[in-house]
């Protein structure tokens, strides 16, 4: 099953949790009394200084780098517009650029000069396959279908040709790039995954390319947790892999997939009531898309896909983890 139920063959959208280990920092104070041992948690500590500073992003969330340019490849979990929007708003990324003040909007708008852009489309794999489009039975032959299936390869090339003819503009320093795949490599090696995530960054790293978030997927959402489970141990491995072979590369993990299992997990604590039906179907796919009376309340929007109030959680989530992997 796929994401979008299409069939079989045509991969699954998963995510998965492996934590990554981070060792708390300490500051010892000494008093005039005394020694007194205070162990602050780094985070801690480095909000406090940052609050003093008044370098706060939008969301309240202490930021020590200045983002200008947030760049996205990925499937429906990341999808706002390239493809096919598949759920009732923005994604998690949509939303981290709004809380880092960056200009952002998806790859294909019109009115996208001076944005940052996201490239992700939905059914995607990691590869380089072309996409495809999808038209309901009876619908208009003059209407603009969705693409689907554009893999992350081609993604980064779009990216790249937009580099090269001088469309696109970034500080190195200052640029983050977001990569979240292998939702839909169901039918892939793992080890080959592995490569086309590492090719993909690789090329980005060879456009000017030096900070990455390389997203670990979930594991506990019944229709994607094979593939999540499957792949996580390989992309864990991804950062050590790659950073001795390119000098000034700054790769760290997102815990991405782990955010949206621990909302699936604790619903409660997130003012989530139904975590098990869709709230609407896809009328791109001939479903009843009338949605439910409080699409806030549903983990689901579409059948598997997180609804906009899960990826708003999900996006701060990232915006945290983003402070302690980029101080």
């Amino acid at each position: 099953m796929n994401a979008f139920r299409l069939g079989k063959a045509d991969g699954a959208e998963a995510g998965a949790g492996v934590l990554m280990a981070m060792q708390n920092g300490s500051v010892a104070m000494r008093t005039a009394t005394g020694l007194i041992g205070v162990i602050l948690n780094r985070r801690i500590f480095r909000h406090a200084i940052c609050a003093a500073l008044g370098c706060l992003t939008l969301s309240g969330v202490a930021q020590a780098r200045h983002w200008e340019s947030l760049y996205a490849f990925g499937d429906s979990y990341t999808d706002s517009g390239a493809g096919y929007v598949d759920g009732d708003g923005p994604t998690a990324v949509v939303y981290l650029a709004e809380s880092l003040g960056i200009p952002f909007t998806y790859a294909g708008d019109e009115n996208s000069a001076g944005k940052s852009l996201n490239f992700a489309v939905s059914a995607a794999q990691t590869g380089n396959g072309r996409g495809f489009q999808f038209r309901p039975a009876g619908a208009d032959c003059a209407r603009k279908d969705p693409v689907f299936g554009r893999g992350m390869q081609m993604q980064v090339l779009d990216f790249a040709s937009r580099v090269k003819t001088g469309a696109l503009h970034f500080d190195a320093n200052k640029t983050l790039f977001f990569l979240a795949g292998g939702l839909n490599d169901r039918a892939l090696p793992t080890a080959t995954t592995v490569a086309n995530l590492k090719d993909e960054i690789r090329q980005l790293y060879k456009l000017g390319g030096r900070y990455f978030l390389l997203a670990l997927l979930p594991t506990k959402i019944p229709d994607f947790a094979v593939v999540g489970i499957r792949l996580n141990p390989a992309l864990a491995r991804i950062p050590a892999d790659l950073e001795p072979g390119l000098a000034g590369a700054h790769i760290q993990l997102s815990h991405w997939g782990e955010y949206f299992d621990r909302v699936l997990e604790k619903p409660g604590n997130f003012g989530i009531t139904n975590t098990t039906e869709q709230c609407a179907g896809r009328a791109q796919f001939g479903e009843d898309s009338t949605p439910c009376a409080a699409p806030n309340h549903y983990y689901y929007f579409h059948g598997g896909h997180p609804s906009t109030t899960v990826q708003r959680i999900v996006a701060k989530d990232i915006e945290r983890e983003i402070t302690e992997a980029f101080p």
